[in-house]
């Protein structure tokens, strides 16, 4: 019998070998996680400190301010920031309200941008001040990133906010951030999209690129010339990448390229698609009517008497074009430019040169553009040698080991930058004739453009004239009018529902077929410019003159080149 025992007591232990383990006897209690709560206030307090903050609200109700202050008392305003005003107008409190009435000629971004301050302002009948508020807010956003690239440029603060300053007195900057032009977001998204491309050339991080890729596709939707910049900007990872140390690899480089080419990529063939699948023309952009190639403020239509026509077609008339306008808004980027490369030669700094071909990237797409002839004849468009310029210039000041060319190049950066001012305020001084302060203030705002600002030919008075003859008409009146040419009428009548505008759907189905469908119709004056944007003069060039027997003649506004208005005669027909 003992041997069984033995047997089933050693089969026990076998069977005990590996015991499940033991659960502890007193196992803690379970406690909730405790629920965290949500500090707006002091999320938004922290955000009012951030000296950030405090720079883009200065820098908003700076030009906010003069902004208001010119266009209330001196009627003032810029042709194109008060076309995106009227163009989001349009698409929210026009007759036939619709998001595509913004246009597919511009890129849609400053007039998206417009709408909601045009909504807020409406109760105020101040619609026209949308653009306004609409510069000065990407001003501040302009500022703060200029202020975080020259933070990565090692400018010391007292410094920094003198170069910031500097950048927001050029007349320039200070037309474009207080008019509502589309030059401000512009610029905004380019240094945002800069900001992110530092963050990834200094620190190596993939977040980095995304923001450059996502900065350069915004941009783009402010103004075409973005494409100029996304490309330099992928042939400058790929020129970091060839003195990259460390571990890296083809794929790696492939992976950056990817992650930042596909915002703007994107962007660029989703407004494409916009393009073809509402106006039937995939580069209606480019062909349609009021685009750049199609509308008579261009450099083939001046002649020989402007320097805009002999940069057409002509290398040595490009550079000619280019040296004057250097001149006119300022050489900063060259001396700049001179700089870096004599401490890339003698350093050996070969990678920055990335910073030459950003900063010099618009600067050349606009002179090619000027070269093909199609280039406005306006000194805005070489405003980002401004910008550039401060970027050339903080690559140089971060190569500067010795106080001393800090310092040089500080102060080389104040002569250089307030030479500019001077400059293009002296040019109207003698033709402003108000007392001062205003007589400084207007020179100021105006040195920059000229020739589209409405204080100089009182194109505001014009309209508002207009406006009061319709407004005194009966409520139901309807009048067919050219948005392209009368861009703040419909800003400053009663019943804007009562105009048919070139940004309604049926446009020109009523301009076809106006009998019963309209009431009167008006004309601008037969001027060069007029005829080559007005779709009115386009399709009855001989109406100003009376030729169309389907209208008689109403009224004349009196004006230098004065509008017509024309009643539609109910009962005859088009072409009698």
């Amino acid at each position: 019998m003992k041997p069984k025992q033995n047997r089933g007591r050693g089969k026990t232990m076998l069977h005990n070998a590996n015991p499940a383990p033991a659960v502890p006897a007193n196992a803690p209690a379970y406690i909730p996680e405790t629920k965290r709560t949500l500090r707006i206030g002091k999320s938004l307090l922290r955000l009012l400190k951030h000296p950030s903050t405090h720079l883009f609200l200065v820098a908003f109700a700076f030009y906010a301010i003069i902004g208001i202050f010119g266009n209330r008392v001196y009627d003032m305003a810029d042709y194109e920031g008060l076309s995106r005003v009227s163009q989001a107008f349009s698409a929210v409190f026009g007759r036939n309200p619709h998001l595509s009435a913004i246009g597919f000629i511009w890129p849609p971004l400053p007039a998206v941008s417009d709408i909601p301050f045009i909504i807020l302002l409406r109760p105020f009948h101040l619609e026209i001040l949308g653009g306004t508020f609409m510069s000065a807010l990407y001003a501040g956003f302009t500022m703060v990133q200029l202020n975080n690239i020259l933070k990565r440029f090692k400018v010391e603060t007292g410094w920094r906010y003198i170069w910031l300053a500097l950048f927001g007195l050029q007349p320039l900057i200070l037309h474009n951030a207080s008019l509502g032009m589309s030059e401000t977001p512009f610029i905004g998204f380019l240094l945002f999209s800069l900001n992110g491309y530092l963050t990834w050339r200094q620190e190596r991080k993939d977040s980095g690129i995304m923001m450059a890729g996502m900065g350069a596709w915004l941009a783009l939707y402010c103004r075409y010339e973005a494409l100029a910049w996304a490309a330099i900007m992928a042939v400058c990872i790929c020129w970091n990448w060839l003195f990259r140390t460390g571990k890296t690899s083809p794929e790696k480089l492939e992976a950056e390229l990817l992650s930042y080419l596909v915002p703007p990529a994107y962007g660029f063939i989703f407004w494409v698609f916009l393009n073809w699948t509402i106006m039937g023309d995939p580069l209606y952009f480019l062909t349609g009517p009021g685009a750049t190639s199609n509308t008579p403020d261009t450099a083939q239509t001046y002649g020989p008497n402007h320097l805009w026509y002999y940069a057409m077609d002509s290398i040595g008339g490009t550079l000619k074009l280019l040296t004057e306008e250097v001149s006119f808004v300022g050489p900063l980027l060259v001396v700049a430019s001179i700089a870096l490369l004599l401490f890339i030669v003698f350093k050996k700094r070969w990678i920055d040169f990335d910073f030459i071909l950003l900063g010099w990237s618009i600067v050349l797409f606009t002179c090619m553009i000027g070269y093909r002839g199609y280039l406005p004849a306006f000194s805005r468009y070489f405003i980002w040698l401004i910008p550039g310029g401060l970027i050339v210039t903080g690559a140089v000041y971060s190569s500067c080991e010795k106080k001393w060319m800090r310092l040089a190049v500080n102060f080389s950066l104040i002569v250089l930058m307030v030479f500019p001012i001077i400059h293009e305020v002296g040019k109207k001084w003698d033709l402003i004739e108000e007392p001062m302060p205003q007589k400084l203030l207007l020179s100021w705002i105006i040195a920059g453009e000229q020739q589209s600002v409405s204080y100089e030919n009182d194109s505001l008075g014009e309209m508002q004239m207009i406006a009061d003859y319709l407004n005194a008409q009966p409520d139901d009146t309807i009048t067919i009018v050219d948005h392209s040419i009368s861009m703040s009428l419909a800003l400053m009548v009663d019943h804007p529902k009562n105009l048919v505008m070139t940004t309604d759907m049926d446009f020109f189905d009523i301009l076809e077929n106006p009998i019963g469908r309209a009431d009167q119709i008006l004309v601008p004056y037969p001027s060069f410019d007029a005829r080559g944007r007005s779709q009115v003069l386009k399709y009855y060039p001989g109406i100003y003159e009376g030729f169309e027997t389907w209208t008689t003649f109403a009224h004349e506004f009196s004006s230098p080149l004065p509008w017509r208005l024309f009643t539609i005669n109910q009962t005859t027909q088009i072409g009698n």
